[in-house]
C-alpha cells in the first residue's frame, strides 16, 4: 500500500481508520476511480484497532439507525467480497433494567425499532441469563434482546475496506502525513503531504530513474529534499483523521470541535463458561457494557466524567499504542462488572486497554461539508460508535459528494407502496407526487401538466402561467433534487396560494388515530397532558405529553366524545409511540383502553377562505360561527356520507378536517371536487401544508418538539394548565421560574431568492446560537422562513431574540434574516408582520 503519489487527483482522503477507509469504498463503488486515501502510519493504527467492535443497529434517530443498520449488512458480506476475514459475528445484544425508568426506556426503545425497522424483543430476567450464563438478575427487571446485532475485529474491517478500494481503483498509501490543507478562494484544492524516510525513498527512486544521466551526488540528495513533501492537487479533500482532524481544520481556519477522550477496558483470563459468541451485553444502569472475548471476558464503561487525554497535541507517530492503564479510574466500573458478572470477582486480568478516542461537545459525530471551505468534507468524532457507524457514514458521505448535497427532503425510491388511502389511484391521477411518512403513500405536491385529470379549477390553472419570480410549472410527479429550488417550486406555490386565497383540500389519512375509552380515561389523559382536558363534550384540545423534565413526548389533539371517551389524533410517524406512551402509562388499578384507529377513517383537510362555502353545498349542517366554533367537532353528512368534522387548522385559515370511514373516502372527496370547481379548488400537498404552517408559526413533532424540548422553550406555555398536576410539571414549574436558555423563533430570510430546509446554523450578532429546525418557502411572506432555537448559557427572554441582528448559514453563505416571536402571518388582521 505504498507508492509516489500522484500530482492531482478527484479525491485526497486524509486518514486511514476504518471511517476513511469506508468514504474510499463507497467513492469507488459509486464509480470514482481517481480517489487517494493516504495515512500518516499504517492502516487502521490511530483508533481503529483498538476499538471493542461492537456492532448495534439501534440508534436513537431513524438517520442514525439507517447508518448503523447498512454498516451491520455491510460488514457481515465483506469477507465474501473482498477475502479478507473480518470476524464478523451475529452473537446478538442484551441491555439489561434494574430500575423502572430504564425499564421503561427500554419499552420505549422497543416501541420505536419498529419505525426503525429493528428487530427488539422485550424480555423476562430469567430469559435474559440464558442467552448470558454468567450474569447475576436478582436485581435485574427486565431486557431488551436485539438478535441482529453482532462484533467484528475492527482493524481487519479497515483493511478489507481499503483493498475493496484498491480492487476498484482506488490509490492506498501509507506513511503519508497530511502537514494542511490547501485553499483558495474559499474552496479546498489539494493537500500539502510530507513522506516517511521509507516512502521518500521510493520517490526518489523514480525520480533518479527520469535522471540517470546525472552523476552529481549533491544533485541526487537534493532530489530526496524535495520529494519529502509535495502538494497534491484535488477537486475534493476529505478529513477522516480521528483525533488529529481538529488540529488539520485550524490550519486551514474550519473548527471541528472534538477531543481525545480516554476509553477503558479490561479482557479477563479465561473463565469457565466464558464463550466468544456470548451476545453484547449492557447495563446503561451500571455505564458498562461485556462480551465475550475468546474463552474470556471483554468488560468496558462509558463512565459519567469522563478523563480528556490532555496532551497539547496528539503525536504524528501515535500509531498501534496505548496509554498506561488507569486502574483507579477503572475502579467503579470494575466494581459495577464484578456484581453484573460475579465470575469476575475471582478471575485476573490480561489486559488493560486505555485507547484515546475522539469526542464532540453534542455527542454526535461530524459529518458533512465543512462551512467555512467548500469542497472540504468531515468524517470524524465518532464518539466511541465508530466502528458500528462506519460503513453507513462513509456511504452516505460518499453519496453527499457525488451527488453535490445530502439530497435533502429525498424520498425513498424503495420500500414503497406499503400503505396507500382509497384515493392513492385518484391523486396519481390528478399529478400526485407522493412521499412516504410511517409507510404511507402521500402527496407532497401535485404536477400540472396539461394532460392531468382533475377538477375545472385544476385545469384551469394549466393555462395560467405561474408568476414569473416562481418559474414554470413541473409537468410531470418527478423531483429533480437541489439545495436550490426545486422543479416542483411553482407549483408549490400554487397550492400554497390556493388554500390562503381560496380552498385547497389535502389528504391527510395518515395522522395516527386512536380512541380511548373507559370510566378512567379523563383522568389517565389529565395525568398525562399538559392541558386540560376535562371539556365539554364536542370540544377540542391541543396538548403536550411530557416527560419528568418537561420534554415533549408528543403533541396531539383531542376530541371528547363523550364522558369517558376520547378521539386521539397526533402525527403519522407518531402511532407507536404515542399508543405506547399512553398504554404503558396507565396503572393496573384503572379503568381504560386505548384502541388504534388509523386505518379505520380517512382525514381531508378542507382550508381556505372557501371553504365554508364549499362544505355549505354539500351538507345541511350549520358551519356558522355560532353554529361550529372554532376548536369543536360534531358529526355531520357529507352528499350521503357521514363524517366527523373538526373545526381545526394546521395552515392558518378557515377551514375543517373532516375524518372520514375509510370506505367513505373516494365518495367525501368526488363530492367535494364536484362541488368546488368554481370556488378556486385545488388539491395540495404536505409541501404545502409545511410552509402554511410555517408561516402561522405551527410547530412539528420532530423538528421543534422533542423530548429535549420544552413548552416553555418552544413557546407552548399557553397550552398548559398549570392549576392541575401531571408528568413534567415539577420540573416545568423550575424553569418557568429561572426562565429559559433557548427559545423558539421564525426567522425569514431578507433575501428572497434562497431556500431554507432545515438543520442551517443560526447566528445572532455573528455568533452562532443555534440552527433550523425546519425550513420552507413561505410564498405569502415572500422568502424562506424557518424555525429554530436561538440559545444563549446566561438566558434567553423575548428582548434578546429581538434585539439580536441575524443571519443563516444557507449553503455556505450567511443570509440576513428577521426574527419573530409571533406568528409573521396572522390571518384574522390578513396582513404580514414586519
Amino acid at each position: 500500500m505504498n507508492g509516489a503519489p500522484p500530482k492531482e487527483t478527484k479525491v485526497v482522503i486524509v486518514g486511514g481508520g476504518i471511517v476513511g477507509c469506508s468514504v474510499a469504498y463507497h467513492l469507488a463503488k459509486l464509480g470514482w476511480k481517481d480517489v487517494v486515501l493516504l495515512e500518516q502510519n499504517q492502516l487502521a493504527g490511530g483508533t481503529t484497532w483498538h476499538a471493542a467492535g461492537l456492532i448495534g443497529r439501534l440508534r436513537t434517530t431513524n438517520s442514525m439507525t439507517k447508518i448503523n443498520k447498512y454498516s451491520a449488512g455491510l460488514y457481515a458480506g465483506l469477507e465474501q467480497e473482498t477475502g479478507h476475514p473480518v470476524g464478523w459475528k451475529q452473537v446478538g445484544s442484551l441491555i439489561v433494567a434494574r430500575s423502572k425508568d430504564r425499564l421503561s426506556q427500554l419499552r420505549r426503545t422497543a416501541a420505536m425499532s419498529e419505525w426503525f425497522g429493528v428487530e427488539v424483543h422485550l424480555i423476562n430476567p430469567e430469559i435474559a441469563r440464558e442467552k448470558w450464563p454468567l450474569l447475576r438478575i436478582d436485581d435485574v427487571l427486565g431486557a431488551a434482546w436485539l438478535p441482529h446485532d453482532g462484533k467484528v475485529i475492527p482493524r481487519e474491517v479497515a483493511v478489507a475496506l481499503a483493498k475493496g478500494a484498491q480492487s476498484r481503483g482506488v490509490r492506498v498509501l501509507e506513511n503519508v502525513r497530511v502537514l494542511d490543507v490547501l485553499h483558495r478562494d474559499g474552496r479546498a484544492v489539494g493537500v500539502h503531504a510530507q513522506f516517511s524516510d521509507s516512502v521518500a525513498a521510493d520517490v526518489w527512486r523514480l525520480h533518479s530513474m527520469a535522471h540517470a544521466k546525472r552523476e552529481a551526488r549533491d544533485e541526487d540528495q537534493s532530489l530526496v529534499t524535495s520529494a519529502a513533501t509535495v502538494e497534491i492537487k484535488a477537486d475534493y479533500v476529505v478529513l477522516a483523521g480521528g483525533m488529529w482532524t481538529r488540529e488539520l481544520g485550524l490550519r486551514c481556519g474550519v473548527t471541528i470541535p472534538l477531543y481525545p477522550v480516554e476509553h477503558h477496558y479490561v479482557v479477563t483470563e479465561p473463565i469457565e463458561g466464558a464463550f466468544d459468541e456470548l451476545p453484547v451485553g449492557r447495563d446503561p444502569d451500571f455505564c458498562i457494557y461485556f462480551r465475550g472475548e475468546g474463552d474470556a471476558v471483554m468488560l468496558g464503561a462509558f463512565q459519567a466524567f469522563s478523563k480528556p487525554w490532555v496532551v497539547e497535541r496528539v503525536p504524528d507517530n501515535f500509531s498501534f499504542q496505548l496509554l498506561e492503564p488507569d486502574w483507579e479510574k477503572f475502579a467503579e466500573p470494575l466494581k459495577n462488572g464484578r456484581w453484573r458478572i460475579p465470575a469476575l470477582e475471582r478471575c485476573r486480568f490480561a489486559r488493560f486497554v486505555n485507547g484515546p478516542e475522539s469526542f464532540t461537545p453534542d455527542n454526535n459525530f461530524i459529518m458533512g461539508e465543512a462551512p467555512e471551505l467548500r469542497n472540504l468534507f468531515v468524517a470524524a468524532g465518532f464518539n466511541s460508535v465508530g466502528i458500528a457507524s462506519a460503513g453507513g457514514a462513509g456511504k452516505y458521505l460518499a453519496e453527499w459528494i457525488v451527488e453535490g448535497q445530502p439530497t435533502p427532503n429525498r424520498e425513498f425510491e424503495t420500500g414503497r407502496g406499503l400503505r396507500k388511502t382509497p384515493l392513492h389511484d385518484r391523486l396519481a391521477a390528478r399529478g400526485a407526487c407522493f412521499g412516504a411518512k410511517n409507510g404511507w403513500e402521500r402527496p407532497n405536491w401535485f404536477a400540472r401538466g396539461s394532460s392531468r385529470r382533475g377538477n375545472e379549477a385544476d385545469k384551469a390553472s394549466v393555462n395560467q402561467n405561474p408568476p414569473p419570480h416562481v418559474g414554470s410549472y413541473a409537468e410531470e410527479p418527478n423531483v429533480e433534487y437541489s439545495f436550490g429550488r426545486q422543479n416542483w417550486f411553482a407549483n408549490h406555490a400554487a397550492e400554497h396560494h390556493a388554500a390562503r386565497e381560496k380552498v385547497a383540500i389535502f389528504d391527510q389519512t395518515g395522522f395516527s388515530k386512536f380512541i380511548f375509552k373507559g370510566r378512567d380515561a379523563m383522568n389517565v389523559l389529565q395525568r398525562l397532558c399538559g392541558n386540560n382536558v376535562d371539556v365539554a363534550v364536542g370540544k377540542t384540545v391541543y396538548t403536550g405529553l411530557f416527560n419528568e423534565r418537561g420534554g415533549f413526548e408528543s403533541d396531539l389533539t383531542l376530541v371528547r366524545l363523550a364522558r369517558d371517551e376520547f378521539y386521539i389524533v397526533s402525527g403519522t410517524a407518531q402511532a407507536v409511540r404515542d399508543f405506547d406512551w399512553i398504554a404503558r402509562n396507565i396503572h393496573r388499578d384503572e379503568h381504560a383502553g386505548l384502541l388504534d384507529v388509523t386505518a379505520s377513517f380517512g382525514v381531508l383537510g378542507v382550508m381556505g377562505p372557501n371553504s365554508r362555502t364549499l362544505l355549505s353545498r354539500v351538507t345541511d349542517a350549520g358551519l356558522s360561527n355560532r353554529s361550529f366554533p372554532f376548536g369543536t367537532a360534531q358529526q355531520i353528512s357529507i352528499g350521503f356520507a357521514t363524517v366527523r368534522a373538526v373545526r381545526i387548522t394546521y395552515v392558518g385559515e378557515l377551514g375543517w378536517e373532516l375524518h372520514v370511514p375509510m370506505e367513505q373516502l373516494a365518495l367525501v372527496y368526488e363530492t367535494l371536487t364536484e362541488a368546488g370547481a368554481d370556488l378556486g379548488l385545488a388539491d395540495a400537498g404536505h409541501y404545502a401544508i409545511n410552509s402554511l404552517r410555517l408561516e402561522k408559526g405551527y410547530r412539528a413533532w420532530g423538528a421543534e418538539l422533542s423530548p429535549d424540548d420544552t413548552p416553555l422553550e418552544a413557546g407552548l406555555a399557553f397550552a398548559i394548565d398549570w392549576c392541575k398536576p401531571f408528568i413534567g410539571r415539577e420540573a416545568l414549574l423550575k424553569q418557568k421560574k429561572a426562565g429559559v436558555n433557548r427559545r423558539l423563533a421564525i426567522f425569514i430570510l431578507a433575501d428572497p431568492e434562497p431556500l431554507l430546509w432545515g438543520g442551517e446554523p443560526i447566528y445572532r450578532d455573528s455568533e452562532p446560537v443555534g440552527y433550523t429546525t425546519s425550513g420552507s418557502y413561505g410564498h405569502t411572506v415572500g422568502g424562506a422562513i424557518a424555525m429554530g432555537y436561538v440559545n444563549n448559557p446566561a438566558g434567553v427572554d423575548a428582548d434578546f431574540v429581538r434585539s439580536g441582528r441575524y443571519e443563516i448559514n444557507v449553503n455556505g453563505e450567511r443570509i440576513p434574516a428577521a426574527a419573530h416571536l409571533q406568528a409573521p402571518y396572522d390571518p384574522n388582521r390578513k396582513r404580514i408582520l414586519a
